[in-house]
């Protein structure tokens, strides 16, 4: 009752108080790092981070700040992001400032993250079921690489526990250097050589290794192992320097951190080949005897998520199980005393009910996660905005929620509709173009990537029931090249039906999927131009199939045009332009554009251009191919065409399609009238294919052979 009470006051209070607006301008745990490393203001950022490194003892709050300004395990907006997504020239920057500021802790820090961040994108963040052997040792190199910055950066500040954090997950992940334990227990490893097995590798593919090499910028001059630091506290090394080594490292720095250890855990899931049980001891043990009895539960928690993150409730099929479940994820989303076992349970619980189709129960869990502050994905705020409809109409809800979701979100559709709805002045926000053109700028929103997310933000406005509201979002969008937005405005102006939302129009409908193309086929060749890319696992990739779509929407147009035009020599410019896109339709992989191909052969009405395929039409005819038999038969039958027209053949080709495809309403469709919609053709059909055997069928084995 409570909670309930509690729900229903802040979201009596969203309904009745506006919020400030918010901006779209990037917000940062400590600084900027990239923009003071171009500006070289060192003194500054370091004075930044050892502030931000000397509260972190301090309070939990300080230490959340400082951990998550320097990881980006389950963190986008973490502050070195930008520097590490430029490649070398960052790497390059790194080195700057640790030239200028040799003592500099967070300057080695820095190139801790660095490696930790490159190694992963090497690997490939996922199961990384495509990792090649060369980026596994590109991944390896980077590691070594991290590990030496890491005993740098505590050598210069004794309290640098971060890096040891890093360090003990990627050793984890990527194991530890072979030198390491050798270097911990005294032995002397300045001049060892590095990178052998990149060395080698590199003998056997150096295009692909050098490739890869330019991604991070490793470089063979590092491939001498420096003189390295030996940082005074370091604990004794038995035979493994891994992840627990690097954590015990942490905690003799920091022996009441919490952070460390909410990272440390997830990688002894079974998934990483731990067990629930090791974690449950470890959590026992007089390591975390400091933690707080909700530090403690989080932490237990991460057991549960382990097991529930990847469960789809549907293939559940005992209904008093599904309760159950349900039921467990609901008493932690109300109750638990840790905000992020409450959110990942919300989150979890959104899914659920959603699959189950239970609308109301949705819609409760929607406004819990409001109240806490998760953040909601496009789906989910879609589904917030159409109950808020129904439920909060004509107050402040949807502004402030809005606003709230979509500061500092990795959701694209949310910042589309707060541009949006800023442009249009809905739903309490006043009416400012200038304000909508930062949020639909932004680099999370307009680019080529967010595509498919304004495509489906364009067509979400419709099933709000503002419709009136598509055509100028879709507009704002091809503005700014998007294909999904140019895509939608081309299938708009095609659509024939009446209700729909702009005039019939081929032409201008084919320029929105020109344009469409143009982008796709750039990007395509931009994305191919590097011979060697890392594999990417999420985003948006989908250019092929979307180039393929695009190309059949334009060959739709090239043939409602054709069938328009009076002028012969127009028409059939439109008719070879038909069947080029549907083939490079057909090229990219779409499902349908070979047998429409096929097919519109036999519609052009220039009979040259029909006899150009006839070779390729018997190809595939020979193999069974229906649409080309269908194709041949209206060739061979047409008494217009001088040239070709044979009865017999014609009539041969209908049989052989109908007898191997004796369901088929395309067959008779487009053949009827020939051979099957009177008396005397049927009669006509059935003396020409007389002597016609089974064993002429086209596409079968010959079991001579």
């Amino acid at each position: 009752m409570e909670q309930d009470a509690r729900l229903l006051t802040a979201m009596q209070t969203m309904c009745d108080s506006k919020i400030m607006e918010n901006h779209p301008q990037r917000e940062w745990f400590i600084a900027d790092v990239a923009r003071f490393l171009r500006d070289e203001r060192y003194d500054e950022l370091d004075a930044r981070y050892n502030q931000a490194l000397t509260e972190s003892f301090a309070s939990r709050e300080a230490e959340k700040r400082y951990f998550q300004a320097c990881t980006h395990t389950g963190n986008d907006f973490y502050d070195m992001d930008q520097v590490v997504e430029a490649g070398a020239d960052g790497l390059a920057l790194i080195k700057n400032w640790q030239r200028a500021r040799p003592h500099s802790t967070h300057a080695w820090l820095a190139e801790v993250q660095y490696w930790n961040h490159y190694a992963w994108l090497y690997r490939s963040y996922g199961w990384a079921k495509e990792t090649t052997r060369a980026m596994w040792i590109c991944a390896a190199t980077c590691n070594e690489q991290m590990v030496i910055a890491a005993l740098n950066a505590i050598q210069r500040d004794p309290r640098q526990w971060m890096a040891a954090s890093l360090t003990s997950t990627n050793s984890k992940v990527f194991g530890q250097p072979e030198w390491l334990v050798a270097f911990l227990q005294g032995e002397e490893v300045a001049g060892l050589p590095l990178m052998q097995e990149l060395a080698g590798y590199h003998q056997h593919s150096p295009q692909e290794v050098e490739a890869l090499m330019a991604h991070s910028g490793l470089s063979f001059e590092n491939a001498i192992c420096p003189a390295l630091p030996r940082p005074p506290g370091l604990p004794d090394c038995d035979d493994d320097a891994g992840q627990q080594y690097w954590l015990s490292v942490c905690l003799r720095i920091f022996p009441t951190a919490f952070y460390a250890l909410g990272e440390y855990i997830p990688f002894r899931m079974p998934r990483w080949r731990g067990s629930h049980e090791e974690i449950r001891e470890f959590l026992a043990s007089p390591v975390c005897a400091h933690l707080s009895p909700e530090e403690q539960e989080h932490l237990e928690l991460l057991i549960w998520w382990d097991d529930y993150r990847d469960l789809n409730i549907e293939e559940i099929s005992s209904p008093a199980e599904q309760e159950r479940l349900i039921a467990q994820a609901r008493e932690i989303a109300l109750n638990a005393r840790s905000r992020e076992a409450r959110h990942n349970a919300l989150g979890w619980l959104m899914n659920c009910y959603d699959e189950l189709k239970k609308e109301g129960e949705l819609w409760h869990c929607i406004q819990l996660a409001v109240m806490e502050k998760r953040k909601l994905n496009n789906y989910f705020t879609y589904k917030a905005v159409e109950f808020a409809q129904r439920d909060f109409p004509n107050t402040y809800w949807i502004y402030n929620f809005i606003c709230q979701n979509s500061q500092q979100t990795l959701y694209a559709a949310t910042e589309i509709y707060r541009g949006y709805f800023q442009y249009a002045g809905l739903f309490g926000f006043e009416k400012n173009e200038e304000q909508a053109k930062a949020w639909l700028d932004k680099g999370s929103v307009n680019s080529v990537g967010c595509s498919l997310t304004w495509n489906w933000a364009i067509r979400s406005l419709n099933w709000l029931k503002l419709e009136e509201h598509c055509v100028p979002l879709a507009e704002l969008g091809a503005q700014r090249n998007i294909p999904g937005a140019l895509k939608w405005l081309g299938l708009e102006y095609a659509d024939r039906e009446d209700n729909t939302l702009l005039p019939y129009q081929p032409d201008i409908a084919l320029d929105y999927h020109q344009r469409s193309a143009e982008i796709l086929r750039a990007q395509i060749i931009r994305r191919d131009s590097v011979a060697y890319p890392l594999i990417s696992n999420g985003g948006y990739t989908s250019y092929e199939n979307d180039l393929g779509d695009t190309y059949f929407s334009i060959s739709t147009c090239y043939q409602r045009l054709s069938k328009m035009e009076t002028n012969p020599s127009m028409r059939t410019a439109y008719e070879k332009n038909l069947l080029d896109t549907l083939y490079q339709a057909h090229q990219f992989g779409h499902k349908d554009a070979w047998r429409y191909f096929l097919l519109n052969i036999f519609e052009v009405k220039d009979f040259t251009l029909a006899h150009q395929h006839l070779d390729l039409l018997h190809e595939e005819a020979d193999k069974g191919v229906m649409e080309a038999m269908v194709t041949l038969s209206r060739l061979y039958g047409n008494k217009q065409d001088k040239k070709l027209f044979n009865m017999k053949k014609s009539a041969r080709w209908y049989h052989f399609a109908k007898t191997l495809y004796p369901d088929s309403d395309v067959v008779w469709d487009c053949l009827a009238h020939l051979h099957g919609d009177a008396f005397w053709k049927r009669c006509r059909y059935a003396w020409l294919t007389l002597t016609l055997s089974d064993a002429e069928l086209p596409g079968q084995v010959n079991p001579m052979v």
